[in-house]
């Protein structure tokens, strides 16, 4: 689902993209491998064309911002917020 926002959105030509995830419910936490891999994908759609930040309810968030790291090893400039008014 947010790789595909990521990819419609840099077709548009739009440079930046705020995904709010926090009111989705029934999604089970992922751990550091499933984290990996989404956020891996996340940074493919965006082919280093749209920076991406995300707003998740605090529970979903890695104490040390875990994909945020993973995705600047990959070229994307992303990161992930509690609130809309923080991102």
């Amino acid at each position: 689902m947010v790789s595909n926002a990521i990819v419609y959105a840099r077709m548009k030509g739009a440079s930046t993209l705020l995904v709010n995830v926090s009111a989705l419910s029934g999604l089970a936490l992922p751990n550091m491998i499933e984290r990996y891999f989404l956020i891996e994908k996340w940074a493919a759609a965006a082919s280093r064309r749209v920076r991406v930040g995300v707003v998740a309810p605090a529970e979903m968030i890695h104490p040390k911002k875990f994909g945020v790291a993973v995705v600047a090893n990959r070229g994307l400039v992303a990161d992930i917020f509690v609130s809309e008014a923080e991102a």
